[in-house]
């Protein structure tokens, strides 16, 4: 039976699941809800209408980090955990750090005023300048920095969040940042990064800040 995700279009945890299976080659099925009027049977496997969920033989996985997790323990090919241990638990600690970024764009994205709008795109630029100081002279965020691997999946959605901003709302928080700048072209290179969320995302994704009515959607 195929791993089923199931999960909110936009929501960046989910990409980051999708983006393991796609790195080991691994058949599955995504399906995506709309969080706000979710399917009845949604409940009955998220009772507090957690997103993502993994569903495998009829258990249901929950948390997003411990879906990263299993996927990577039960699928071994490819793996994207370095086996020393003490660069595995920095591959993990990436997982928090990535979490707050995801919330600092959350509320950018939600800004009901320009001022709120610079400070949260003042907070993501340093956050950056950290990232690209912590990329010089690595390809990568995992390990060694010599291949691509779970840290660079748990932030990963952020770089798919950058260019919608880009793209959009000519927002560009990268060209400072050479470094990662690198890191994002060589992310976007991979495949598997490219398929990793679904088609309408970024429709999706901005028709929610549309709707938000906040000073980002004056931007467009």
């Amino acid at each position: 039976m195929q791993p089923q995700l199931i999960s909110e279009k936009t929501c960046p945890f989910v990409q980051r699941a999708v983006l393991i299976l796609k790195e080991k080659r691994v058949e599955h099925r995504t399906t995506y809800v709309d969080i706000l009027d979710p399917p009845d049977w949604f409940a009955a496997k998220s009772p507090r209408g957690q997103t993502p969920l993994l569903e495998v033989e009829n258990q249901v996985v929950l948390g997003p980090q411990a879906i990263c997790e299993y996927l990577e323990e039960a699928f071994g090919a490819t793996p994207l955990m370095p086996k020393d241990l003490l660069q595995r638990a920095r591959a993990r600690g990436w997982f928090p750090r990535a979490d707050q970024l995801f919330t600092t764009f959350d509320s950018l994205q939600k800004a009901s005023d320009e001022a709120a709008f610079r400070e949260h795109r003042r907070t993501l630029a340093e956050a950056l300048q950290s990232l690209d100081g912590e990329l010089a002279g690595r390809l990568w965020l995992t390990g060694d920095g010599s291949r691509f691997g779970m840290a660079d999946v748990a932030v990963a959605p952020l770089v798919t969040r950058t260019i919608f901003l880009r793209t959009w709302f000519s927002v560009d928080l990268l060209s400072h940042h050479h470094h990662v700048a690198a890191w994002v072209a060589r992310l976007v290179a991979r495949s598997s990064f490219q398929t990793s969320v679904p088609a309408d995302f970024q429709d999706a994704l901005l028709g929610r800040i549309r709707s938000a009515g906040g000073h980002l959607a004056t931007l467009a």
